[in-house]
């Protein structure tokens, strides 16, 4: 300021008036010079503006401001600039991870909407493939682009060596066993597959089923099971009303859940029983069904791995692999359950496949948990001691295929060496060799039972009383020498073919044995009365029993004698003299119980 104030002083003194109007002039003239200028700038920075509108009052209606059409050329009319269309969102795209196992040699594997079956998944969603080795590309049998394969197909894919590893029940290699090697298997069912029936069914006694009209999926597990049902009290196929279907998911219900055909079929009335597999069967029991039986009762039903001829004869090395990350991947979901679920969730969203048509697995906590409550898993340590006995399996698998053959199917020999040749223990035994492949933990559900013997506590009159009947047994004839309780030979294959794979392979049941004799009148040199008809009556219904629990190694079935029950009747027709009468009164009676075990 002192500077600014000297600067003016000198000017006073050394101008003189008439330089001072010359002076202002010349500085008015530079200001004027320097608006003119910058005016345009200053307008487009918005620090000065044009004509200013009239004001606008309050109250009075928005003026909307006009484009000043002057501005434009008067040859060119006015047209206002269109915005230029919304350009399409594409659809949100999986978050692809990167496989590691990608470029190695692939394993084709096809399996089904099946709890157990998921552990394959599980071992492409932690990477086990490729840590041994491979790239597993699973095959759904029913997947959402609708590319679907039917038990032929399958069968066919893995016979041609399509598919080199295939996951199914074990009645089918009985079927067919041709088809491929039986290698392991993943679990046996403890509930899952049932028969549902309406009340023209009391209960749960088989022998009921005569005349009704069942329903099943072609070709499943549903079908062979119907068969496995009516085999036991021995009812002809052709004396029930049997109506496969062959649509897998068919219709919707009243609620509008996708149900099968087969299902659909017994909610709308066209038959009186559906067989099949939860969740989809359980739908019945809201449509006046109650369940007759289930693999509770009966353990008819075992899941296993087939290996493809030709990948375990030209590619073994890549199938042994598939089996050292399928038996890792389970060893995860046994010792970290939820970590291991949550892995599989992941993998299903990355991947694409959640919420599939083939998935029932829709990544809830504890969803693909809950599934398996009812499928007992087979860990490796199950395998290795089921596979030190392949007698034992072609034992199961002869069985089995005695049922598809009293449904009249076309069938192989129905005895063990038949399936022998096709039973391949080397991938179990040879995994058994890898340490880190062990675990001592358990699967949600530990029943695994398939060959292995189960502790039962003693079972009483009281036990099978509280029990339900689940079949008759059409076996009274037990042959006999005339005055001899010891079984013939005729007597033991009867039992070998009908009683002994019942109770081997289904724990749960008791049967109850009732021998009867006849008391004949009196006759010259000969007394008969009450004691010694029940005396000999009870020694038939124990020489049964006896054959019953020796051990299979010692020639018998090798039931646990708690499960074998005793008893006698008394004659109905005492002291006749009719020989049809006598005859009636002779008899051993079998009873299937089912205690819940």
């Amino acid at each position: 300021m002192v500077h600014f104030n000297f600067f003016l002083k000198e000017i006073e003194m050394r101008i003189r008036p008439l330089g001072w109007i010359i002076f202002i002039a010349v500085l008015l003239g530079l200001c004027f010079l320097i608006y003119t200028l910058a005016s345009p700038f200053l307008q487009d920075a918005g620090l000065i503006g044009g004509e200013v509108p009239p004001t606008q009052m309050v109250g009075d209606p928005l003026q909307p401001t006009k484009p000043d059409v002057g501005a434009f050329p008067t040859d060119t009319p006015f047209e206002p600039v269109e915005p230029s269309p919304e350009q399409p969102t594409e659809p949100e795209q999986p978050v692809v991870v990167e496989d590691p196992a990608e470029g190695m040699p692939k394993v084709v594997v096809g399996l089904d909407a099946f709890a157990p079956y998921y552990t394959v998944l599980l071992a492409k969603a932690m990477h086990f493939d490729a840590k041994w080795g491979i790239d597993i590309e699973p095959i759904a049998f029913y997947s959402s682009d609708e590319t679907s394969f039917d038990e032929a197909a399958r069968s066919e894919m893995l016979s041609t060596g399509q598919w080199d590893v295939l996951f199914t029940t074990s009645d089918k290699p009985s079927l067919r066993p041709q088809i491929g090697q039986v290698v392991a298997y993943t679990d046996e069912t403890d509930g899952a597959d049932k028969l549902i029936c309406n009340d023209s069914v009391p209960g749960k006694i088989l022998n009921a089923l005569k005349g009704k009209r069942i329903s099943f999926l072609a070709e499943s597990i549903g079908e062979f099971a119907v068969y496995y049902y009516l085999n036991i009290p021995k009812i002809p196929v052709t004396d029930v009303a049997l109506v496969p279907n062959y649509d897998g998911v068919a219709a919707y219900d009243d609620d509008g859940n996708v149900v099968g055909g087969a299902v659909y079929d017994f909610i709308t009335g066209k038959v009186d029983c559906v067989s099949g597999w939860e969740p989809d069967v359980d739908f019945a029991l809201d449509y006046g069904g109650h369940v007759v039986v289930s693999t509770a009762d009966l353990r008819i039903a075992l899941d296993t791995i087939l290996v493809s001829n030709n990948a375990d004869q030209n590619r073994h090395d890549e199938t042994q692999a598939f089996f050292y990350a399928y038996a890792e991947a389970l060893k995860s979901l046994l010792e970290q359950p939820d970590a291991s679920e949550t892995a599989l969730y992941e993998w299903l969203a990355t991947n694409g496949l959640e919420g599939d048509n083939w998935s029932f697995i829709y990544g809830d906590p504890g969803d693909w948990l809950g599934w398996l409550e009812t499928t007992p898993q087979a860990t490796l340590a199950d395998n290795i001691f089921v596979f030190r006995n392949t007698k034992q399996i072609a034992e199961r698998m002869a069985n089995d295929c005695r049922v598809w053959k009293s449904a009249g199917f076309d069938t192989p020999e129905c005895e063990p060496e038949t399936y022998l040749p096709v039973i391949n223990p080397t991938y179990v035994q040879t995994a058994a060799s890898i340490s880190e492949l062990a675990t001592t933990a358990n699967p949600v559900n530990d029943t695994f039972l398939f060959t292995s013997q189960v502790d039962i506590p003693e079972i009483t009159q009281e036990d099978v009383q509280a029990g339900e009947l689940l079949a008759t047994l059409p076996f009274e004839k037990i042959p006999f020498l005339p005055d001899d309780i010891n079984l013939t030979g005729d007597a033991k294959v009867l039992l070998d073919e009908n009683v002994c794979p019942i109770m081997q392979s289904s724990p749960g049941l008791v049967l109850n044995l009732t021998g009867s004799a006849a008391l004949p009148p009196d006759r010259p040199g000969r007394v008969y009365n009450l004691e010694g008809s029940l005396r000999f009556a009870g020694g038939r219904a124990d020489s049964v029993k006896t054959y019953l629990t020796v051990t299979i190694e010692g020639g018998g079935c090798g039931i646990d004698p708690d499960r074998i029950l005793t008893g006698t009747v008394e004659p109905a027709h005492p002291r006749s003299s009719k020989l049809d009468e006598l005859e009636a009164d002779r008899f051993v009676q079998f009873e299937l119980i089912s205690i819940g075990y």
